[in-house]
């Protein structure tokens, strides 16, 4: 055996099975991977966006792609993974490469993508005529070595690498040369990488590609193991890339105004608004992408609207996907359905990859039904023919990290503010965002906290290139201002800072921004003036049941909104047995139970609930209905918030036309009554319950009250939706309110506390924000990098609080059972099962609810709740990292100084124990 024969470079292994699958060759891998890379791009991004790609690189980007598929894994060449498995390490020794000692913690520090990176960086530098720049270099070490997630700082070659034997480094470039000559790379070639204008977000694309690329590669169903020497590359290739079923993408279909009625599923009659024209209007007249802020009234078709927009921008610049963020998991479930419809009534024909995006979508029943028997199949539309666009939910993009890569996604907001946050395999969210349009609704939820992410998550839509479209009820000057701001500084790559917007109060009202410029488009408001007399009633929950009592009995369908679940529980109880039809609904229900207490309440107080309506009703709820429920109501009771929250509040109310006699008599005019504050006045300023201002804060607050109340005395007592709205959002925000005399020790002390509490905001979310894209290298994006856990990323994106989720099970006569209501658990115990039955998992895990923060403080309460694991819930998708709450017989369990008990009217009750 002579020397070239025994330093072969085909004794190397790249990925090994439990056993029974055998391994992989690293030769056969980069061929797998370099293979498949091109049709994973071209699936995943429209040709139109990689051509733009193949721009900003400044090179051929096929030949660039092919190449850094071949070198991902070249650092696999090395002692310290090939030591990985002793049985396969011994052929390598075997074959005259020498042994290398390392400790377990050396094998960690050198990863293979870490020796990657070396490898290309030290290859070209020898090969090509001329040596890269360390800016280029730099580049091709961040792609190849941040392929598995997180990115590595090209500092000092790490020691053991530079003492590593001759004969590793050699076999890691004749790899890379075998590679070079199998994608018929020449030396022209190869200079051109040396010398690529690589920048920031095009090395994050690429390695989106190379990430994407290297799963479908290493997926064994796409490229079995057992493979040799006589493999036919060709048909293995080919065969691969038919396995590898990434979906359909949408084709969008621009919507004139005799199709739209029929896209949307709208009544017979239904006609396009004005505003809906002039946003479409607006994006038509837009040369190239940009942002497109949409203002109107609750009920005015913005929905509608954004679709339509998003076909003609789609249409346009040749994006073939779109994002729809909703601000809850709520809203974006109702959503769903919606863009459901939108794409089955497309004229166009064909499968659309499309993923419900969050943590709880598994219990989305529209979303399943696109799943078979767990695995995706194809679903069109109701009368069996194969016309219009085919929702397709393909498993491969179930995952956290690909699932914005489908075509057609709608979830929260937070998928999309993920794509700010420092993590692993962050650069997945920028490749699935680059070819879509993003359409973001109920913008206006996201906080100061959440603003942090979003602005920066703009900048990086703005470079992409991205078309972006925002709906809101209304926004604060301020907001709408650093919205534009955000998304023309990355559009315009830096140059453009501030776009000055037109000082109006205009509603409603589109505003749209470039690189370079803005402009305001103000359109017809239409006939649909929505006047609502709205009222102060002071006091505390014992004068608001007194009033909702007395308003009740002359029927009608009334909402008492609670600014916390303990007030609405309170209010519950005061006025249950005084009023009939009494619900109650907030986010501390189990989840199935909110999911029934939802859809029962929209089927009763929706569009078509005429006839449910009539005998009336009482419905008490937190703020958990003021998005995405299709509500509405003939009278409200709302405890007192931000301003804009509030007239969010107002449009549940007589949002649809009845017919006469549907409302009762005495509330026929909309009518809005503000309760959760004491009485005020000019020589007095209102003081709220401390739970109020926990939630929205005391400066907000008394802007709101100061606002509506000099707004109320001039009216007559009466708001005008839409021609009050930007007044008064814009007066409540404004820099400089001038409060009463009385108010100004209070209101100073307020003002403070609110600057004091936005600097933390900032500052804390700061912490976790990605630099701007054109800052620094890529290895800053995974310093203080975060878990893939979507609550963990959503403590992140939101400054939510820490509640814990827990699976809610009882103590029956020494067995753990469900709770009485799930009928499909009856008669089994949950503690004696070796493995639990996935159905089983399944229904259990609709029984989890939040625990708040302010409950679960120490370690010994969570200690308490993990001495009722169970190993074989640990086993399970669906129950694994749940903590169990199990209640005792009467349904209650002390935790701490707590007590908890799960009422199935009231929700879970939290009650300190007294000492």
């Amino acid at each position: 055996m002579n020397k070239n024969d025994a330093l072969s470079v085909d004794v190397f292994w790249a990925k090994f099975g439990d056993g029974s699958e055998g391994s992989l060759s690293l030769r056969q891998h980069l061929t797998d991977v370099s293979g498949v890379i091109l049709p994973v791009a071209e699936h995943l991004l429209p040709p139109a966006r990689l051509r733009l790609l193949e721009e900003r690189c400044g090179g051929d980007l096929e030949k660039i792609l092919r190449f850094a598929a071949w070198s991902h894994d070249v650092g696999k060449a090395s002692p310290w993974f090939q030591g990985k498995v002793p049985e396969l390490n011994d052929r390598v020794l075997n074959a005259g490469y020498p042994s290398v000692l390392a400790s377990p913690k050396e094998v960690r520090a050198m990863a293979h993508g870490l020796v990657s990176a070396y490898a290309v960086v030290d290859w070209l530098t020898a090969r090509a005529s001329r040596n890269p720049g360390r800016r280029v270099n730099r580049a091709w070490f961040s792609i190849l070595g941040g392929h598995h997630g997180a990115f590595p700082s090209m500092e000092k070659k790490p020691a053991p690498l530079v003492n590593e034997p001759v004969e590793w480094q050699d076999a890691r470039f004749r790899l890379l040369d075998r590679g070079a000559r199998y994608l018929g790379l020449v030396q022209e070639d190869i200079d051109a990488f040396a010398q690529l204008s690589w920048d920031i977000p095009d090395q994050a694309l690429v390695t989106g590609l190379l990430v994407a690329a290297d799963w479908v590669g290493s997926n064994t169903w796409n490229f079995p193991y057992g493979c040799d020497a006589g493999t036919d590359q060709e048909q293995r290739a080919v065969e691969g890339r038919c396995r590898m079923k990434l979906g359909g993408r949408w084709i969008p279909s621009p919507v004139d105004a005799e199709a739209f009625r029929h896209r949307f599923a709208l009544p017979e009659g239904a006609m396009m608004r004005p505003v809906q024209e002039a946003v479409v209007d607006t994006v038509r007249t837009m040369d190239g992408p940009g942002l497109v802020l949409v203002e109107d009234a609750t009920g005015g078709g913005k929905t509608e609207a954004a679709l339509m927009a998003a076909d003609v921008w789609a249409d346009r610049l040749g994006l073939d996907g779109v994002f729809f963020g909703q601000p809850t998991r709520v809203t974006s479930d109702a959503m769903f359905n919606r863009v459901l419809t939108w794409l089955e009534n497309s004229p166009e024909t064909g499968e659309v990859s499309t993923i419900l995006a969050h943590g709880k979508a598994q219990f989305n029943k529209d979303y399943l039904s696109l799943f078979g028997q767990g695995r995706p199949t194809n679903v069109y539309s109701s009368d069996g023919s194969d016309e219009g666009l085919s929702p397709e939910a393909n498993s491969w993009f179930r995952g956290r990290k690909t699932g914005l890569l489908a075509s057609a996604v709608v979830g929260t907001i937070d998928q999309l503010l993920f794509a700010a946050l420092k993590s692993k395999h962050v650069v997945l969210r920028h490749l699935g965002l680059f070819g879509k349009v993003v359409i973001l609704d109920e913008i206006h939820a996201a906080d100061d906290f959440m603003a942090v992410y979003l602005t920066r998550t703009l900048e990086w839509l703005g470079v992409y290139g991205v078309p972006v479209i925002a709906l809101s009820a209304t926004l604060p000057p301020a907001r709408r201002q650093q919205l534009v701001d955000a998304y023309a500084t990355g559009a315009s790559h830096f140059e453009t800072e501030h776009l000055p917007l037109e000082r109006s109060t205009a509603y409603p009202r589109i505003t749209w921004a470039t690189g370079d410029t803005a402009g305001t488009v103000v359109p017809d408001a239409g006939n649909r003036t929505r006047r609502t007399r709205v009222e102060f009633l002071p006091g505390d929950l014992e004068e608001m049941a007194a009033a909702v009592a007395e308003a009740a009995q002359t029927g009608g369908c009334i909402a008492a909104i609670c600014n916390t679940v303990s007030r609405a529980q309170q209010l519950f109880d005061l006025l249950d047995g005084t009023v009939e039809n009494l619900s109650l609904l907030h986010s501390r229900f189990l989840t199935d139970h909110r999911a029934d207490l939802e859809e029962e309440l929209v089927a009763a107080l929706g569009r078509d609930g005429e006839d449910a309506r009539r005998p009336g009703r009482v419905v008490i709820s937190t703020q958990v209905i003021e998005q995405g429920l299709d509500l509405d109501f003939d009278l409200m009771f709302s405890d007192v918030a931000p301003v804009d929250l509030l007239v969010q509040r107002m449009g549940r109310l007589h949002r649809h036309d009845f017919a006469p006699g549907v409302r009762p008599q005495d509330k026929t005019e909309a009518r809005f009554v503000i309760t959760g504050c004491s009485e005020f006045g000019d020589e007095t300023a209102p003081e709220f319950p401390r739970g109020i201002e926990t939630v929205y804060r005391r400066s907000r607050l008394l802007r709101c009250v100061l606002t509506l109340h000099r707004h109320l005395e001039v009216s007559g007592g009466v708001v005008d939706s839409p021609q009050d709205v930007a007044g008064l959002v814009a007066t409540a925000y404004s820099e400089d309110p001038v409060p009463p005399e009385a108010w100004a020790e209070v209101w100073s002390a307020a003002e403070r506390r609110e600057e004091e509490f936005r600097v933390r905001q900032q500052v804390k979310a700061e912490q976790f924000r990605l630099p701007q894209a054109d800052n620094g290298d890529l290895s800053t994006w995974n310093v203080a990098a975060t878990s893939d856990a979507e609550i963990e990323g959503l403590a992140q994106v939101r400054d939510a609080d820490d509640s814990v989720e827990v699976v809610v099970v009882q103590r029956v006569d020494g067995r753990i059972v469900a709770l009485p209501h799930v009928r499909e658990l009856t008669e089994v115990f949950l503690d004696e099962l070796m493995e639990i039955d996935d159905g089983y998992a399944r229904r259990l895990a609709q029984c989890t609810v939040r625990l708040p923060s302010w409950v679960m403080r120490t370690d010994a309460q969570f200690d308490e709740l993990e001495k009722d694991g169970q190993e074989s819930w640990q086993s399970s998708p669906w129950l694994k990292g749940v903590l169990p709450l199990v209640l005792d017989g009467s349904g209650e369990k002390q935790v701490g100084d707590w007590l908890l008990r799960y009422d199935d009217r009231l929700g879970l009750l939290c009650e300190r124990v007294k000492c």
